[in-house]
């Protein structure tokens, strides 16, 4: 993520709850020029969209600015990316505004990804499909209303 879209992120939680900075919505790109990586990619934000909404188009990003209320009690957990996809998920279902601002992908210019060649990213894809099936079919959402009690919603 380029840091300067983070202050143009920060001033966006004015009118919203979490802003997602997103390869796939207009203006955005992902030019890191690894075919396999980008397709991946595609492939599992479309299975997203399929199982859990449509609002969202880059469930996997992992790139976010949010208010500490959208987060709160929230579980990080899983590997790679599948917790944003959870957080995300959870936090649509609570009723946040979350809105999504474009950027380019680029290649990295420090460091290493955790996953490079195409079996990794095959078998992080198989973990997030794992994560869409959990969260679509056993998932339980807590909603506290008013009262302070807990409401419990199916997926």
């Amino acid at each position: 993520m380029p840091p300067e879209k983070i202050p143009q992120m920060v001033r966006l939680l004015e009118k919203n709850d979490i802003v997602i900075g997103s390869t796939f919505v207009k203006g955005g790109k992902d030019a890191r020029g690894v075919v396999y990586a980008s397709f991946f990619s595609r492939l599992i934000n479309l299975f997203c969209q399929l199982v859990l909404g449509k609002e969202i188009t880059d469930y996997t990003s992992g790139f976010i600015v949010t208010k500490k209320k959208a987060i709160e009690g929230s579980r990080f957990e899983g590997a790679h990316g599948s917790y944003f996809i959870g957080l995300l998920y959870r936090a649509k279902k609570k009723g946040y505004k979350i809105i999504e601002v474009p950027y380019t992908l680029l290649p990295r210019q420090y460091g290493q990804s955790k996953i490079t060649g195409f079996w990794p990213y095959f078998k992080t894809g198989i973990v997030y499909l794992w994560t869409l099936f959990k969260l679509r079919f056993f998932a339980r959402i807590i909603i506290d209303d008013p009262q302070g009690k807990s409401i419990y919603l199916k997926r």
